[in-house]
């Protein structure tokens, strides 16, 4: 099953507002595989999201903040000919479903959702951009309280319908996707430490550095896998406390993936005896034991630690 934030953080490499963004010198670009034709006539206005690829595609991620929270610049409109003379208006429309393919697709494909309009807030009036004169980009700008995005991926789609000033023309760059996401407390970078027990080659330890925890749901990270060991697919912080130590920590629930004829499972103490399968939130750590195949028992025991945003 696609995770639905994985399919914008792996993308996502997240600070407060993240950008996958290519530079603009993309050889690509530069040779006009990608991007606005040279025809002749380079009065064009463009969305302008990226150069690195023709689907025009980025992701952004934003914290779980509970605030509203203003994007000005979610998305460029550019003229390509350089600075207006005087001002230019664009048109846009917000696409879904029923207006693109490619929207459904992500939707019904991918398990993104369109945008809320109860719960985004396009700051553009009537969907209209003003490039100033004296510059050659304006953009448009959304609101919205990262909080209630929670939990799914937005497809926010555009499309260029028309134009103030007759001497410019609609680019075949006119459509641009921007993806958001919304990361829960625990997404981030983790170095990931512990022990891994395979049944006939024994005990060997680990630490990486850099694994991602990225979010897919409101209270669950997907882990990333590191090395040649199990993979942890979902990681549950439940509302349930558990005492470790005398210290006050949130329980946590793991889903591994399907391996044929197995299963596996979770213990509350690790080979030392010490209670496991928690997150301290004070310490942003995550201490988990478990196994997978009944059979012939793979167990691991790893330490998560936060060390920075993704």
């Amino acid at each position: 099953m696609n995770k639905i934030i994985n399919k914008v953080f792996p993308i996502m490499t997240m600070a407060f507002v993240l950008t996958l963004t290519a530079c603009l010198n993309d050889s690509d670009y530069a040779d006009n595989l990608i991007g606005t034709k040279n025809t002749g006539n380079q009065n064009f206005v463009e969305v302008h999201l990226t150069s690195s690829d023709n689907t025009n595609t980025v992701s952004r991620a934003y914290d779980a903040v509970d605030a509203d929270v203003t994007v000005d610049k979610l998305i460029p409109i550019n003229l390509t000919s350089g600075p207006a003379t005087k001002d230019v208006t664009i048109t846009f429309e917000l696409l879904d479903t029923l207006s693109s393919d490619v929207v459904k697709s992500y939707v019904l494909d991918d398990g993104l959702v369109i945008p809320d309009l109860t719960k985004i807030t396009i700051l553009n009036t009537s969907n209209k951009v003003t490039i100033p004169a004296g510059s050659s980009t304006g953009y448009i700008s959304i609101k919205f309280n990262p909080k209630s995005l929670i939990g799914a991926t937005t497809i926010f789609a555009v499309k260029i319908t028309a134009i103030s000033d007759s001497k410019y023309s609609i680019s075949n760059m006119n459509i641009g996707y921007v993806k958001i996401g919304i990361k829960n407390q625990w997404d981030g970078l983790y170095e990931d430490k512990g022990y891994f027990i395979h049944p006939s080659l024994g005990k060997s330890t680990f630490d990486y550095s850099g694994i991602e925890m990225a979010t897919i749901g409101a209270n669950t990270v997907e882990k990333t896998n590191a090395g040649d060991r199990a993979i942890v697919t979902d990681i549950t912080i439940t509302p349930e406390t558990m005492v470790v130590d005398g210290v006050t920590v949130n329980k946590v629930t793991i889903a591994l993936p399907a391996y044929p004829g197995a299963n596996s499972g979770l213990t509350d103490v690790d080979d030392s005896g010490n209670k496991m399968n928690y997150y301290n939130p004070a310490t942003k750590t995550f201490e988990l034991f478990y196994w997978y195949n009944s059979a012939a028992h793979r167990v691991i025991r790893e330490t998560l630690i936060y060390e920075e945003s993704r």
